[in-house]
């Protein structure tokens, strides 16, 4: 119970003397508030020295009031504590919240991840834990100074170190990047930071610093620069030129070094040019289409190709194909673009020498059509009247060498039309002058025209000849020129004949498909091996062991393909040697006959 009450304590709590003699303590308690020291020694019978504490006590008015107390126990003549005599006084309350903003900054500086530190010129009055954490230090066994931690910096790097703390000592800001070597041996990248405490009087507390672990951007530094090494050294192997722009202001970032090799100069010269500058060098008559094309998109973030000419220093002329796209980043207009320039000089001059090459070549076909036109007449008129004499020859009553010579005169006669009748369709076809009229035509009567027409050879060479079943064949129409198919069977049948051996056989066969008709010729004659088969359709090729005595020039596969070509049809032939071949002609199929 309160025995004593002054004035003062009047004054703090707002009671009167008269109001708080005889109350008991709980009087000046709030309910919620936890019992300081103070409050468990009055309440204790328990003898205690006089111990000072701050508390929180309750005003009259109900507010609360901070008080520093010091309690002392009363005690009897046997040592019996009777009771307690307490001091109190308000508490200053800016000293109590500088006092808080002390503890929270220590709070903060022990679980912060930066380092930090106070020192003087050779002490280390003050280091936070997170400094003993970056320099790999048991907290229990951390005796800093100056000189033990400049000891863990890198050999490299310990000028840098001593320069900085040469600057702090002077008074100066200072920052630098170093490598520290921690106790286990690894490496760590830091960065220090240290101001002058300006009017301070303690020796050892003149410098505050900063450190900060800088390890992870170093990594990502350097996987940036090798990234960067790569990406030169691949550009710059490349004989396509490239660039990266600026495009506000157009500036160029980066060009390689076959870009400055096509523009006629260096790499550096580029770096300092003006984008627009390079206009100079378009080839005035190119200047006008380049603007519309290239330069004009290229440097608003749009795509854009051109192809043109520039005249280097020299006065030289070189083509060259540029393209140039937007690099993608924050959305909206693109602030960068990547663009190629390829010198395609060399590919002009061959395209344009190539043209002039084709031309030529057009040209000479040309002639050579006209020429062999012109001759097969000139040739035909001698050949006509060579013919028709001989022809009236054997109208007489002739001895039997007579006639053998006769038909000698009309045989050479009819070779050499049907060879003037080759050359003139061959050079027709490369032309594509030879007309066709192509309607639906039954594959069978061709077929047996054809063989009629060949049985006298085949027997003469002593070669059966088999024909389809016209049963089977009846629905056998194709879309063809008549006289042009029959053409190509008679040569087809002819070879077949011709390239035989004495009882050999010529099979012909016609398979009809949904949408096409195929008409083979099969033979067991001499056949050719696998690298002459690939000869047989080119002009004047004559294959075989003895093709010299074997009739023709060797031009009738090689028309023969045109021909069906021309009809929208396919000649094929697959052979072995010492068996025979097989020519296979394939035509569209033509779903009703003729009228």
């Amino acid at each position: 119970l309160i025995q004593t009450w002054n004035a003062a304590a009047e004054r703090l709590y707002g009671w009167s003397e008269a109001e708080a003699f005889g109350q008991s303590l709980e009087l000046l308690l709030p309910a919620d508030a936890e019992r300081s020291t103070t409050d468990q020694v009055a309440a204790s019978s328990t003898p205690v020295d006089g111990l000072p504490a701050e508390s929180v006590r309750l005003h009259k008015d109900g507010h609360s009031i901070l008080v520093s107390d010091c309690v002392a126990p009363i005690l009897d003549p046997d040592g019996v504590q009777v009771g307690a005599a307490s001091l109190s006084h308000a508490t200053d309350p800016a000293r109590t919240s500088a006092r808080d903003s002390a503890d929270k900054l220590a709070l903060l500086a022990s679980h912060t991840g930066v380092g930090l530190f106070l020192r003087g010129a050779t002490t280390v009055s003050y280091v936070n834990d997170g400094l003993l954490r970056l320099l790999g230090i048991d907290p229990g066994e951390a005796q800093l100074d100056v000189r033990g931690i400049l000891s863990g910096v890198h050999p490299d790097d310990r000028l840098a170190a001593n320069a900085m703390v040469e600057r702090s000592n002077r008074g100066e800001s200072s920052a630098a990047e170093i490598r520290m070597v921690l106790p286990d041996g690894s490496l760590r990248w830091i960065r220090v930071t240290t101001d002058p405490i300006v009017g301070s009087s303690d020796q050892d507390s003149r410098v505050a610093g900063t450190v900060t672990d800088i390890s992870d951007l170093k990594a990502a530094e350097e996987a940036l620069r090798e990234s960067e090494r790569r990406f030169t050294q691949i550009a710059d192997s490349l004989e396509v030129g490239v660039t990266l722009r600026q495009l506000e202001p157009p500036a160029f970032l980066y060009v390689n070094a076959a870009f400055a090799r096509i523009m006629g100069s260096s790499p550096a010269a580029f770096t300092a040019m003006a984008v627009g500058d390079t206009l100079a060098q378009v080839h005035p008559d190119d200047r006008e289409r380049f603007l519309v094309d290239y330069y004009a998109p290229a440097m608003s973030g749009r795509s854009a190709s051109s192809e043109h000419r520039l005249v280097l220093g020299d006065g030289s002329v070189r083509w060259v194909h540029a393209t140039s796209h937007p690099v993608p980043g924050e959305p909206g207009r693109p602030r960068r673009a990547a663009g190629t320039v390829e010198d395609i000089t060399n590919r002009k001059a061959a395209v344009e020498e190539f043209a002039a090459a084709q031309a030529a070549a057009e040209q000479a076909n040309e002639a050579k059509t006209r020429f062999l036109s012109r001759m097969s007449h000139e040739l035909r008129t001698p050949l006509n009247a060579v013919s028709g004499f001989a022809q009236l020859l054997a109208l007489d009553e002739l001895s039997a060498q007579q006639a053998d010579a006769v038909g000698h005169i009309l045989g050479g006669a009819q070779h050499l039309l049907e060879l003037i009748n080759d050359v003139l369709d061959i050079s027709q076809l490369e032309s594509d002058q030879m007309g066709f009229v192509v309607a639906p035509v039954r594959l069978f009567d061709v077929v047996d025209e054809s063989l009629g027409l060949m049985a006298l050879t085949a027997a003469e060479r002593r070669v059966q000849v088999v024909a389809p079943v016209p049963a089977t064949t009846d629905d056998a129409f194709v879309l063809a020129d008549r006289r042009r198919l029959r053409q190509i069977l008679l040569n087809l049948v002819s070879n077949a004949i011709k390239y035989n051996r004495p009882g050999g056989t010529v099979t012909v066969a016609i398979a009809v498909q949904a949408s096409t008709v195929q008409l083979t010729v099969e033979d067991t004659g001499i056949g050719v091996s696998a690298p002459d088969l690939a000869r047989m359709f080119l002009p004047f090729e004559r294959l075989g062991p003895r093709p010299e005595r074997i009739d023709g020039v060797g031009l009738g596969l090689a028309l023969s393909r045109g021909l069906a070509e021309s009809m929208s049809g396919t000649l094929g032939a697959t052979s072995e040697l010492d068996v025979g071949s097989r020519f296979a002609l394939t035509l569209p199929r033509a779903l009703t006959g003729p009228g």
